[in-house]
């Protein structure tokens, strides 16, 4: 990250585009450390999810636009934001979407489900009700830019499923909802070991009370995942990432 910063700092750039948890943590990592960086016009990123606490950080302490899209190699530009940043507009005519609940069936405005595209421009390989394997929330309304094309409000992450030890399933987004609404939590990476342990992966913010902070953590995992969990809740600098530079937030030893 130094080496990158290093590189921003030579080349002055107006933009810096890239995967959100890495810049996220770029931004975060040079003013932790104090280290001097170029300011660009706008943030842009893709491919995953910047954190909440990193966004805001970048956009209030920092002061710069961030701006994100939504695209997949199988449909192309999905989805955009425009100058509000307050949701994604999606290219209507480019690729045809939809969001639907566990039973198939489409959801209301405001609830989260399962996103379903079809390309509309690739001629060689056509993909027809295809399943990305996210969960978005669908859109209320058009954006107040007056712009009318239909909105995502928020890329909630992948259809990641966790096993409750009692039987049944949980999507992982109710979880992460969870766990990163509690104060001075960054990042979380949550592995399933077995149908009863977990291990838990955290990035704090600077300064945060880590005592009472992993205490909170244990309350709402427990009271999500029920009291016969066990777990195991670590701190750390930053969570691995995967070959491809993503993040995986959820992990599931059962499936491997």
């Amino acid at each position: 990250m130094e080496d990158n910063i290093a590189a921003i700092n030579s080349f002055k750039p107006d933009l810096i585009y890239g995967f959100g948890s890495y810049i996220g943590a770029l931004f975060r990592l040079a003013h932790e450390r104090r280290l001097p960086m170029h300011r660009p016009k706008l943030i842009l990123y893709g491919a995953d999810r910047m954190a909440d606490f990193d966004r805001h950080f970048i956009e209030t302490e920092v002061g710069l636009p961030v701006i994100s899209g939504y695209q997949a190699a199988e449909a192309l530009r999905i989805a955009y934001q425009c100058e509000r940043r307050e949701g994604f507009h999606i290219n209507i005519d480019h690729t045809a979407v939809r969001v639907l609940d566990e039973g198939g069936n489409p959801v209301a405005p405001g609830e989260k489900g399962e996103i379903v595209v079809s390309n509309l421009l690739n001629r060689a390989t056509v993909l027809l009700n295809y399943k990305l394997g996210d969960i978005v929330t669908l859109g209320h309304s058009a954006c107040a830019c007056g712009r009318t094309l239909p909105t995502i409000e928020r890329v909630e992450g992948r259809t990641g499923v966790i096993q409750l030890p009692e039987g049944g399933i949980m999507h992982e987004s109710v979880l992460f909802e969870n766990l990163q609404s509690i104060e001075g939590v960054v990042q979380v990476q949550v592995i399933q070991e077995t149908l009863q342990s977990f291990c838990l992966h955290v990035v704090c913010q600077p300064g945060v009370d880590w005592p009472a902070t992993r205490l909170r953590l244990e309350g709402a995992v427990r009271a999500l995942l029920g009291s016969a969990v066990t777990q195991r809740i670590m701190r750390v600098d930053s969570i691995p990432r995967e070959p491809g530079g993503k993040v995986r937030a959820f992990i599931s030893r059962l499936l491997n």
